[in-house]
């Protein structure tokens, strides 16, 4: 399994995966551009079975150049609008598993001319 996300999260899915089928997972920690990189490279002798996380671009340039295999998860309909419409926009080679900011900017003289505080955080809801 390649996997573009914290560790942990690939690690917890590989162990429940070996514990319910009982094949182990070999897991290869990469980043998004490197993952999708790899995958291109195996397009006609692949080796890697799933990838995991990662940023959405990356993984709709996989599913344009046919490097993953459709699937239609039967959960699909309790996603998110824009994780379904991700899906769609694929043909169901990807889907979008959970949102998450990289970061903010924010502009320094409109805030000392609103007097509104530096931003150290925001809601998560």
């Amino acid at each position: 399994m390649l996997c573009s996300v914290q560790a942990e999260w690939c690690t917890m899915l590989a162990t429940v995966y070996t514990r319910t089928t009982g094949t182990k997972v070999n897991i290869s920690q990469k980043g998004s551009g490197e993952a999708l990189a790899q995958l291109i490279a195996e397009k006609e002798n692949p080796k890697t079975d799933v990838w995991f996380g990662g940023t959405g671009d990356p993984h709709l340039q996989a599913a344009e150049q046919g490097i993953t295999l459709e699937y239609k998860s039967p959960a699909l309909p309790q996603l998110h609008d824009w994780a379904q419409q991700q899906a769609r926009q694929s043909n169901y080679r990807t889907v979008g598993i959970y949102s998450g900011p990289l970061g903010f900017g924010y502009n320094t003289e409109l805030l000392a001319k609103k007097k509104l505080a530096v931003p150290k955080t925001w809601p998560t809801s």
